[in-house]
């Protein structure tokens, strides 16, 4: 079983390295386009959260308390798709940003 450092340096890995996918995909994706890939990451990173969450709280709420490495394995999951969440919402605001700066200067 991994221990919390562990966990957690993998986490920052992840998040680094999803974070650098998601713009990369932004610089070579068109515009027009690009809305509906984020809503899409977004959507898939939200029903892969409360699907997580959902199995998180039946583990345990259960009588059944030798599913520790199950709890566990949930509880990254929920870090990793909210990690996920957080970068899109990141970028989300970053480009906002930029359109509404460049809307100002027009």
């Amino acid at each position: 079983m991994q221990d919390a450092r562990e966990i957690l340096a993998q986490l920052a890995q992840d998040y680094s390295k999803k974070l650098a996918e998601l713009e990369d995909l932004i610089t070579k994706t068109a515009s027009v386009s690009l809305v509906p890939q984020l809503q899409a990451l977004g959507e898939r990173s939200t029903g892969r959260f409360r699907s997580v969450q959902h199995s998180l709280l039946k583990m345990l709420t259960s009588e059944d308390r030798s599913n520790s490495d199950s709890i566990l394995g949930a509880t990254t999951a929920l870090c990793v798709c909210f990690d996920e969440m957080h970068i899109l919402l990141q970028v989300l605001l970053e480009l906002y940003a930029k359109e509404k700066a460049n809307n100002a200067t027009h």
